[in-house]
């Protein structure tokens, strides 16, 4: 079993290994989450500047914890996971920004 997760989804056809370990399968989906932000701003300025102005793109998640700690900036400076600062203080920008939303999608019904 790795702890490493397989990013893609569905407009992405391709998947990739994470390039950190993850302690959790809770840090393991924040770094995807991450991933699919990153490829959300992308796909947004492409239709951007093809004339289609975004509202807020839904992301569905299917982990809580890390849903909540996305949303939540006052939990993550208690974290361990020092090597995702980045990635948080990112995520953190667009999600207050309100450009992307996070909704819980359980995982019998991805």
């Amino acid at each position: 079993m790795s702890r490493r997760s397989v990013s893609g989804c569905l407009i992405d056809y391709r998947s990739s290994r994470q390039t950190l370990t993850a302690t959790s399968s809770t840090e393991a989906e924040y770094l995807a989450l991450g991933t699919a932000v990153k490829q959300g701003i992308h796909l947004r300025e492409c239709l951007k500047s093809c004339g289609f102005e975004q509202r807020s793109t839904v992301i569905h998640e299917d982990n809580q914890g890390c849903i909540a700690w996305a949303e939540n900036t006052s939990s993550l400076a208690c974290t361990k996971a020092k090597h995702v600062g980045i990635t948080e203080r990112f995520l953190n920008d667009h999600i207050r920004s309100k450009e992307f939303v996070l909704k819980y999608c359980k995982t019998t019904e991805q």
